[in-house]
């Protein structure tokens, strides 16, 4: 075991004892250089290349790590002081812990949730250790300082949605393997979905991560037979090519083909909606090869044929017949004719008698 070096009390400065009973588990080495460096300046203003310097810690990681300490009221924005006194924090608490009496409202069905404000995160981070294993594994795995906004995410994902701490993480881990460790929005959306479907064990994880992964291995694939150009699929698209691809089990020749019949009617205008339709009635016809769609191509046009052929009178040989123009009639110009067949006779006007 080892003490305290009473030699090495030359020259002191104080800590909160909050830092170590509520946020020494949550935070991250970097966090609390940064806070042990502020602290041992607090009569200082050092600037943001004098904290780097101090601490090995790049310059644009500090914003997050000032805004962190700051959410939770270790520091405040000040030329004259950098941390808040213990009076200050009691009345903070005092203040929002008390809030004023107000006749309760009507419940109301909300569709979104509304994202937990600091006061809420921090009263979750000191009574629930999940909560604070959930931040600090969710900082270790993205490899960066999470603040209260993603910090809330993270929590709405935990308490709102009931997802597992360990799916939560397995999402993280999944977003840090494919360089997407900076998006939460990312992590949120995806929890947000896996919680609807039910998602919430490894096993289920595994599996959709293996959907997950075919889809993207699918997508390069079928850009290079379609020409299209981008980069990386829309979640929509990606939904589509899963269903196309997982649960249909098209083939990618399938799938060209549908491109082709769909730009036909959209033209440069690319549309997967209406590529589902036309897929999803292939589907329906059980359409396996090429060959297939040729056939139910042609049995459509065949179809088209016979409807426009009974819209019109056919003679004996079962073509066609049609209409006498107004021009091929023989032109007649007797007026007696003409008057009988209108049942009528020329009128007859008697001359106007003199006076």
């Amino acid at each position: 075991m080892y003490k305290v070096n009473p030699e090495a009390f030359n020259g002191v400065f104080v800590m909160p004892k909050r830092l170590a009973d509520e946020f020494l588990i949550l935070s991250s080495e970097k966090q609390l250089k940064v806070l042990l460096y502020l602290y041992s300046h607090a009569y200082e203003t050092p600037s943001e290349e004098e904290v780097s310097s101090a601490t090995g810690i790049k310059k644009e990681e500090l914003p997050d790590i000032f805004s962190y300490w700051e959410d939770l009221g270790m520091l405040i924005k000040s030329d004259a002081q950098l941390f808040v006194t213990k009076n200050e924090v009691s009345n903070k608490r005092e203040n929002i812990s008390v809030p004023e009496e107000k006749e309760p409202k009507k419940e109301r069905i909300n569709l979104k949730p509304s994202k937990p404000t600091h006061e809420m995160i921090r009263k979750r981070i000191v009574e629930s250790e999940e909560v604070r294993v959930l931040f600090s594994e969710a900082q270790q795995c993205l490899g960066k300082t999470i603040g209260m906004g993603d910090q809330a995410s993270l929590l709405l994902l935990y308490d709102y949605y009931g997802l597992p701490i360990e799916i939560i993480l397995a999402i993280c881990e999944f977003a840090r393997t494919h360089n997407k460790s900076h998006n939460m929005n990312y992590i949120y959306k995806m929890g947000v979905d896996w919680s609807e479907r039910e998602i919430d064990t490894i096993e289920r994880a595994d599996a959709e991560f293996k959907k997950i992964e075919a889809v993207n291995g699918a997508w390069g694939e079928f850009c290079a037979v379609t020409g299209m150009k981008k980069s990386k699929p829309t979640s929509a698209q990606s939904k589509y090519l899963a269903i196309w691809i997982d649960e249909w089990k098209f083939p990618m020749n399938i799938l060209s083909l549908a491109f082709e019949e769909m730009s036909k009617y959209k033209g440069d205008d690319i549309s997967f909606q209406y590529m589902h339709k036309i897929l999803s009635a292939w589907h329906l016809k059980n359409v396996k090869t090429p060959e297939d769609v040729q056939k139910l191509q042609a049995d459509f046009a065949d179809m088209q044929d016979k409807k426009y052929a009974s819209k019109n009178k056919k003679d004996v040989y079962g073509s066609v017949k049609p209409k006498a123009k107004e021009s091929d009639k023989k032109a007649s110009y007797d007026i007696e004719a003409a008057m009988k067949k209108a049942k009528t006779t020329v009128p007859v006007f008697k001359k106007r008698e003199k006076r």
